[in-house]
């Protein structure tokens, strides 16, 4: 038989093997569709799972942990005391925050192992900004933006007491939900709500494996076997809380915890 020549019949051997390969084949398989379920309601729990922040302002002492958001979404009665902690303090102007700002945050805080009950403090060093305060400010400080995200309701600089600058840096660029500014000197990160962007990292991400890049449109997601359509808002919103997750695993496998 000519070395390229193959039987009729396979030997025993032969068969034992393929036996076993379709075995493989058909656990694999089975691992798979059983999976796919799993991490649906893996992934359904945590878009539905209520959500709390925990924010103190340095210029007022003004505290608040407050619940502000479940189904993805965010509660509406939460936003009036936000958006007062948030206020402007150097007139004392109040502004509507962008309820996006805190789906990133929350993001922020669960890739620091912070989890979703509200134990970890935001030190807030500036949430809205009026355009009178923006002008006044950019006299002194040309880093300052014409039409900055603080006039809308839609940035905030904050630290967290005893995380590095850096490790909270490098999580709000892993979470990817909006712009990020690094301002070690004066020990705080600016985060916003507009394209994904930033600044005063020198060009430095973390790595995230391929697939991190959830889309931010609407979606679906499959639960025991019945199509659950995403809003844009919970499609950004469990994208971002992927992300978060991820870094933190990564995070935490880097520093043995």
């Amino acid at each position: 038989m000519a070395k390229h020549d193959t039987p009729d019949t396979p030997t025993r051997p032969d068969r034992r093997r393929m036996l076993r390969s379709l075995i493989s084949a058909a656990a694999t398989a089975a691992l798979t569709l059983a999976a796919k379920p799993g991490r649906a309601a893996e992934n359904l729990a945590d878009l539905l799972a209520p959500r709390t922040l925990s924010l103190f302002n340095v210029h007022t002492a003004e505290r608040l942990a407050i619940p502000y958001g479940i189904d993805g979404r965010v509660i509406p009665a939460a936003m009036p005391a936000v958006s007062q902690l948030l206020h402007d303090h150097h007139d004392g102007s109040v502004h509507e925050i962008d309820s996006r700002l805190l789906e990133v945050l929350f993001a922020i805080v669960r890739s620091v192992g912070g989890g979703g009950s509200g134990g970890t403090t935001l030190q807030v060093l500036s949430g809205y900004r009026s355009p009178h305060t923006n002008s006044l400010l950019r006299l002194s400080d040309e880093g300052v933006a014409v039409n900055s995200f603080h006039m809308r309701g839609q940035a905030i600089d904050f630290w967290i007491p005893g995380l590095p600058l850096t490790e909270l840096h490098r999580a709000a660029l892993a979470v990817r939900g909006g712009g990020v500014g690094y301002y070690p000197a004066h020990h705080f990160i600016h985060v916003d709500v507009g394209p994904v962007r930033q600044w005063g990292s020198f060009g430095w991400s973390p790595a995230l494996p391929p697939g991190h890049g959830e889309s931010f449109q609407g979606s679906t997601l499959m639960v025991n076997g019945r199509p659950m359509h995403l809003t844009p808002i919970q499609a950004r919103t469990l994208a971002m809380h992927r992300r978060a997750l991820l870094w933190d695993r990564q995070r935490r496998r880097l520093t043995g915890q």
